[in-house]
């Protein structure tokens, strides 16, 4: 069973007391669909792993079928290309970028010599068929909402339509350790969850304009 490691990078710049964050909830959803498609993930968290270099240097001896990099506009990039920066010295596995930041900018993201593929928009449906093309059981140009370099020149695919939330499998809350990422409101502790996704508004400050289209999708209540 081919390995696929996830990194979820650090989001603030220098030290500040956390004591708890939240769920790696872009990347997590990307768990169950890529195991229920036959492969083995690993989930790096930047923000809870004090050794995150050992834990990444330890998966990549292990020949993953590529290291994927979630990331966010701002201090997190610089913290994702060190991430992308130590797998390239140590391994040849691909680098594939995701989440909002690249999603926005997928072309100068994947223009970047430590990235080799950039996944635009969500990722459930993407991650598997992109897992098989780096596989070689398919060509790269089939699996759509991404961009990769063919010849050193950026290209992309056919846009993929939104992810229905309904069809999607539950949270695999084995990848992480949840005990670190317990939040407290309210004296309560608790767990964060997404049950929608997009906005219909246009605040000029937000990723969802171009990320969501405006669109505001949810789950079925009963689900």
């Amino acid at each position: 069973m081919k390995r696929v490691v996830l990194f979820y990078p650090e989001i603030i710049k220098g030290w500040q007391a956390r004591p708890r964050v939240g769920i790696p909830l872009s990347l997590l959803s990307l768990v169950a669909p890529a195991r229920n498609a036959g492969y083995d993930v690993r989930l790096i968290d930047q923000r809870v792993e004090p050794g995150w270099e050992a834990a990444l240097l330890d998966e990549l001896k292990q020949d993953p079928l590529c290291v994927g990099i979630s990331s966010m506009t701002g201090p997190q990039l610089r913290y994702a290309l060190a991430a992308s920066a130590l797998v390239k010295r140590h391994s040849s596995a691909p680098v594939v970028w995701g989440g909002p930041h690249p999603s926005l900018m997928p072309e100068q993201t994947v223009g970047h010599a430590l990235v080799d593929v950039v996944v635009e928009g969500e990722g459930e449906e993407t991650l598997p068929e992109l897992l098989q093309a780096l596989e070689g059981t398919r060509p790269m140009d089939t699996v759509r909402g991404i961009w990769y370099k063919d010849g050193g020149r950026p290209v992309t695919t056919a846009p993929r339509d939104f992810t229905d939330l309904n069809t999607q499998p539950p949270l695999d809350y084995s990848a992480i350790d949840l005990s670190k990422h317990t939040r407290n409101i309210f004296s309560i502790d608790n767990y964060e969850f997404v049950t929608s996704r997009g906005c219909p508004h246009r605040c000029a400050f937000c990723y969802n304009v171009a990320f969501h289209k405006r669109r505001w999708r949810a789950m079925d209540p009963d689900l």
